[in-house]
């Protein structure tokens, strides 16, 4: 009996319980990069990603996250994954400059952390996931391209694996020109020519009225006022929600779809 019994715990390990994502399963395909979208300072992204990842996992696809963090404070993450994710695991991995900075843009929040917890929850179960923080240490003018090239290593490293990342929604497209330069070149383009044999999909988030935690440029803080923010709504109000809706191809912003996730907070 003792046979049937590891095996009946291997299967349990292997099929997590996870939130429903309507139009997500034509996306989980091994080998597929997933670019999301979002408004930095909300909830409900990176739940959403923590959806998709378990999504994948349940589905016997190893998954790779990308985060729009420091690289170079990645260590501290990878420890906590593998940590028991006690309360001095958690000071351990906040203590790090960018969790503490004054400067705080939404990519450092409760609703982050939750991400990663779990992260840790699904690693610690013995499942085939791994986070890797794409952003560069220092400020760069070929930031966007930095940026890619780290997911490229990611994907070279790990081409069957599923690819879930997080960015702010210039960076995931796969169109050039933004509102402030033309000839901008985001990260989503710049991936799509430094991983040609990876299948980038680029999704960006739709949402109902709500709020978020952004740092907006104002005439009284030209850097920016960090602070809770009214949303208007640019998405369809009826649920269910989280949903994926896929579009016939890449849209003027080169985005192959949204994922629609209600009202943000």
């Amino acid at each position: 009996m003792i046979i049937p019994l590891l095996l009946l715990v291997a299967a349990t390990l292997q099929t997590p319980e996870c939130p429903a994502v309507p139009g997500l399963e034509p996306l989980l395909v091994s080998g597929n990069v997933l670019l999301l979208g979002e408004m930095h300072g909300t909830e409900q992204s990176p739940r959403f990603v923590a959806a998709v990842a378990c999504q994948g996992l349940r589905k016997g696809l190893p998954v790779t996250v990308g985060l729009e963090l420091p690289r170079g404070q990645e260590p501290a993450a990878v420890a906590y994954l593998a940590s028991e994710g006690t309360a001095k695991d958690r000071e351990a991995l906040l203590a790090t400059d960018f969790w503490t900075r004054s400067y705080q843009d939404g990519r450092t929040s409760q609703a982050m952390l939750g991400l990663i917890e779990e992260l840790r929850r699904l690693s610690r179960a013995g499942l085939p996931v791994r986070i890797r923080w794409i952003d560069i240490d220092a400020p760069d003018p070929e930031r966007d391209r930095r940026m890619a090239e780290r997911l490229a290593e990611a994907v070279a490293e790990r081409p069957a694996d599923l690819f879930v990342v997080l960015a702010g929604n210039y960076h995931t497209r796969q169109a050039k020109g933004a509102p402030w330069n033309k000839e901008f070149s985001p990260m989503g383009l710049h991936l799509t020519q430094l991983a040609p044999k990876a299948r980038v999909i680029s999704l960006d988030s739709s949402y109902t009225d709500g709020e978020t935690w952004a740092c907006l440029q104002t005439e009284a803080a030209p850097d920016g006022e960090c602070k809770v923010w009214p949303m208007k709504g640019k998405g369809k109000p009826e649920g269910p929600f989280p949903r994926v809706v896929l579009g016939s191809g890449l849209d003027a912003n080169g985005y192959s779809g949204v994922y629609e996730v209600g009202p943000l907070s």
